[in-house]
């Protein structure tokens, strides 16, 4: 066995209990939109990510509604293997047509998206090799690599609209305010603990927990207990009031402690 199949076999057999619903019977689901993508080795990053993007409306339109695998092949350069728009649309194909979505008794594979992971990870260190990544790291690759492939262009950009611009507003003691603007694509948010919904639940497990620990003994994972915050205590934590110490103030001329707040001035994910 090889080192990547060595791998592959590892990530394959992780115990996913561990976020899926262990012991419960799932309906497999098949038809468009429904198609998998085959583990490559280590490549659940990859596929987490474009999973979703091709469950919103700008991937869907971009390269699969509006765009057929004729037309791309068209536009792409004399070698399509490593044109990013023309793996993208044969990758929404894939996903999205039903071709590759049948009911089987034992489920499907997926489709195997070596063409789109070659174009996509090449020449960069991490993504080109067959260690694990993380998500964030890659989105942000993505958003990089399809800016560039379509530049200047916001209509064949589908992460034309993810942009938006957070204002910062940060005021001393002294009641003098200053405000400060930055553009992004990803909304970094805090998750406040103290706000989980099944607190009571929490106490038990870590009572529970403490106990084995003093047995020597560990808690399976069908018996872990995770906090469960709403999206919305962690957008509420994202506006809110945050006190920063030792911050410079040039009202003051000293340090102090100012209190900052952010809030949306453009936001569209269309």
């Amino acid at each position: 066995m090889t080192t990547a199949e060595r791998e592959l076999d590892a990530n394959t057999n992780y115990d996913w209990n561990r976020i899926q619903e262990s012991g419960k019977d799932a309906e497999l689901l098949f038809g468009p939109g429904y198609t998998g993508l085959a583990n490559l080795g280590n490549s659940c990053y990859m596929a987490s990510i474009m999973q979703v993007m091709f469950s919103i409306h700008p991937f869907i339109s971009r390269y699969f509604e509006k765009q057929s695998l004729k037309a791309a092949f068209a536009t792409a350069p004399a070698d399509p293997t490593v044109d990013l728009n023309m793996q993208l649309t044969k990758l929404a194909h894939g996903l999205l047509s039903g071709k590759y979505s049948a009911p089987a008794k034992e489920g499907q594979e997926g489709i195997r998206s070596r063409m789109f992971k070659s174009v996509i990870t090449a020449n960069h260190p991490e993504f080109s090799s067959m260690r694990q990544q993380d998500v964030l790291e890659f989105f942000l690759h993505l958003i990089d690599r399809v800016e560039k492939a379509n530049p200047g262009d916001r209509e064949l950009n589908p992460f034309s609209g993810f942009k938006f611009v957070v204002e910062e507003r940060v005021q001393c003691p002294s009641g003098k305010v200053s405000y400060n603007k930055r553009s992004d694509n990803v909304l970094s948010l805090s998750i406040p603990l103290h706000e989980a919904t099944n607190k009571e639940q929490l106490e038990a497990f870590n009572e529970k927990k403490a106990a084995m620990n003093l047995d020597g003994k560990e808690v399976s994972n069908e018996d872990i207990v995770r906090p469960r915050v709403p999206l919305e205590a962690c957008l509420s934590s994202f506006s809110g009031p945050e006190e920063i110490p030792d911050f410079y103030s040039t009202a003051l001329n000293s340090k102090t402690t100012v209190t900052k707040y952010a809030q949306f001035e453009l936001y569209n994910l269309g």
